[in-house]
């Protein structure tokens, strides 16, 4: 299913969503920089964090990964304030930089 996100993805429920998205702050400027640019607000981890929540169960799990480059915080913001919890659960060196591995989770009341 070619998807910006969930926008076709139909309805239903997932026990484990992985996403290696873009996390740099930037405006892509062609279709291969959407790979690596997530707006300059950091857009795509709105819309993200926003939408997945549909497609997941209370149990459910979401994997990202994420450069020591990008704006955790910023990040992780979102997050929160989409009722999501980060966790980080692995870190591998990839040439010059450290790749973290995050699970998601619905936060629970």
């Amino acid at each position: 299913v070619l998807s910006d996100l969930f926008e076709q993805v139909s309805a239903g429920k997932f026990d484990t969503l992985i996403v290696n998205p873009p996390f740099y702050r930037g405006e892509a400027k062609n279709s291969e920089q959407y790979a690596w640019f997530a707006g300059n607000n950091l857009e795509y981890f709105e819309k993200l964090f926003a939408q997945c929540k549909g497609h997941m169960n209370s149990g459910s799990e979401m994997y990202m990964v994420l450069s020591e480059d990008c704006d955790f915080n910023r990040i992780f913001e979102i997050a929160t304030s989409n009722a999501l919890v980060v966790k980080a659960v692995a870190v591998k060196q990839f040439l010059t930089e450290n790749l973290y591995i995050f699970k998601i989770t619905i936060a629970h009341k």
